[in-house]
């Protein structure tokens, strides 16, 4: 009599991820487990980064230090990731270097920037960093020198550890391919709520 082989598949939930992250990506990785998520661990490339899945890993390494400090993690929200993601850009296009744009009085504030993102009650708090992007950086290793550079700061330390943060996003862009924007905002007091139709800046 043949003996029937059972094979037993286990499905971890990060091979069931698309290959490209997104917003849902959030609900499948969290900051106990995106460690074993392999893309994490890629180099990035100098030319073509992938934006969503690097601002992912700042944002839950910023949750992992959190934790660390008995905190609970925040949550993640999509508007957050766009105005930092946008700022990070202005900067890296713009050549400046602050939480005022200087050159665009539409985006000058972290509120004004937090309404284009289609936020009808911003209330934000900002860290930014700027940092190197080497050979062999990868996404994980960018986001633990960035959350590290704010840890190692009180301001930018207190934003991160904050009991009034309701939501965060993280957004980081890659300039002439050598140097790296990084740009954190929370969501102070109020849950984030969205203003209909009204949203002109995008995530990649």
């Amino acid at each position: 009599m043949k003996k029937l082989l059972v094979f037993i598949m286990v499905v971890c939930p990060f091979v069931l991820m698309a290959q490209s992250w997104n917003n849902d990506s959030y609900l499948k990785c969290n900051e106990k487990n995106f460690r074993n998520y392999a893309p994490f661990s890629k180099l990035i490339s100098a030319i073509n980064p992938d934006y969503r899945l690097l601002n992912a890993a700042v944002f839950f390494v910023t949750n992992e230090a959190r934790i660390k400090h008995r905190k609970r993690p925040i949550p993640y929200s999509s508007f957050l990731e766009s105005s930092a993601f946008h700022h990070s850009k202005a900067m890296a296009e713009q050549s400046f270097f602050s939480h005022v744009n200087p050159n665009d009085p539409t985006r000058a504030t972290t509120e004004d920037r937090g309404t284009l993102a289609g936020i009808s009650n911003p209330a934000i708090a900002e860290n930014i960093a700027m940092t190197a992007l080497w050979r062999k950086s990868t996404y994980l290793s960018i986001a633990e020198e960035l959350v590290s550079m704010w840890m190692n700061s009180p301001g930018h330390r207190s934003n991160i550890l904050s009991d009034d943060a309701k939501a965060m996003g993280c957004g980081v862009y890659v300039r002439d391919g050598r140097a790296v924007l990084g740009t954190q905002n929370f969501q102070w007091f109020y849950d984030v709520v969205e203003a209909c139709g009204t949203q002109k800046d995008r995530l990649p």
